[in-house]
């Protein structure tokens, strides 16, 4: 990919990896404050011989087909901007709203990188829940793990629900990082709610009709869902949930590359923001399950996620890598919660150790190579 200037000549014949992210982001690059992902990306990429930059929606030139890119030089030691044609590849890390954008900039770019064949890593767009609720219950291997899940139009799907629920999930359809998330519980004749922005928030509703006021607001009158609450497996009388990351590496192989356990706040309806653990130490050393149970539950998890992400690539397409989020309940069920096209892999990060984080930052770089040269030999 040619360099338009500002960058040594030396990455020119590379590879080269255009990576979005959120504009606070790039502001810290600048002030030379990378944040701890954004290093390990980097690291990966030099370790694999890549060129990466990165950039945002207000870095586009569709003018000139240019990304005013923010690149670390090796030289000087520094980031720095520079002019960069269009990338061979892209990994959507946050800050892809020009892919989602109905803006005539954002339809023009994604024109151009499609007239240009550029693959993506991972998927440009998030995904919508309730289109991958539908998805998933077409599948008969796994609709048993779905709650019941029901879009809400108006006041009577709430009636309806809360007349056979004690308790639900409500989620925006397309919310990230558990920040449109609201628990919803019936206490006596009124209903409490709480979600988590920045800090955990409680409020009451003495009607259906308050409450749908109150969500409806909440969620900034976007379309939502609500689901059956699931009776989670509990640690010191805190929820627990998994999140998994799964990725195919540089030969397109599909591995399970890590599944932590999260443990919520005191007092969270989400583990989001929360401690996360290696799965199989928490099962087993502090949920007491037995070696027997725990390779048990293993077994089921494995191909549940298999499943899961198969399913969702015989629709989208074949991806790079995706995190699900999923939980047992009290019996050991299975029950599925969601899945993130854009992990942001927090959970790995803290559960564990230097050779799994190396391996989730090197395989979609691997990968997103392997897609550029399959590319140019076709």
């Amino acid at each position: 990919m040619v360099v338009v200037n500002g960058v040594s000549e030396k990455i020119m014949d590379m590879v080269t990896v255009g990576i979005t992210v959120g504009r606070r982001a790039l502001r810290n690059l600048l002030k030379q404050k990378p944040g701890f992902r954004i290093l390990k990306t980097l690291e990966a990429g030099q370790e694999e011989g890549l060129s990466v930059f990165y950039f945002n929606g207000s870095c586009v030139n569709v003018a000139d087909e240019t990304i005013d890119g923010v690149y670390f030089d090796v030289e000087k030691q520094e980031w720095r901007t520079g002019a960069f044609s269009y990338p061979d590849v892209i990994y959507n890390r946050g800050g892809g709203g020009i892919f989602s954008s109905a803006s005539s900039k954002a339809k023009e770019f994604q024109e151009q990188i499609a007239a240009q064949n550029i693959p993506s890593i991972n998927y440009l767009k998030g995904f919508n829940k309730m289109e991958v609720y539908k998805l998933l219950k077409k599948d008969q291997n796994l609709r048993s793990f779905l709650p019941k899940t029901k879009r809400v139009r108006n006041i009577r799907v709430l009636t309806d629900f809360f007349e056979k629920e004690d308790a639900g999930y409500v989620k925006s359809f397309n919310g990230r990082k558990g920040e449109q998330v609201i628990k919803v519980e019936k206490e006596g004749p009124s209903f409490v709610y709480r979600y988590y922005k920045e800090q955990l928030f409680t409020g009451r509703a003495a009607t259906l009709k308050e409450l749908y006021e109150s969500i409806s607001g909440i969620l900034n009158n976007k379309p939502f869902l609500i689901q059956s609450a699931i009776d989670l497996m509990r640690f010191n009388n805190r929820v627990t949930d998994m999140r998994a990351e799964l990725q195919r590496n540089g030969d397109h192989e599909l591995e399970i590359v890590a599944v932590c356990s999260r443990v919520s706040q005191e007092g969270s309806p989400i583990t989001t923001h929360s401690e996360s653990f290696r799965y199989d130490e928490f099962l087993k050393e502090n949920l007491q399950f037995s070696e027997e149970e725990f390779l048990e539950v293993d077994k089921r998890i494995k191909a549940f996620l298999i499943d899961c992400y198969e399913v969702l690539e015989q629709h989208y397409g074949e991806v790079g890598e995706l995190g699900i989020d999923f939980a047992l309940d009290r019996n050991g069920r299975i029950w599925f919660i969601e899945s993130n096209a854009h992990s942001a892999k927090v959970s790995v990060v803290k559960a564990y150790g230097d050779e799994v984080v190396e391996k989730v930052f090197k395989n979609p770089l691997r990968y997103g190579r392997s897609l550029v040269l399959g590319n140019k030999t076709r």
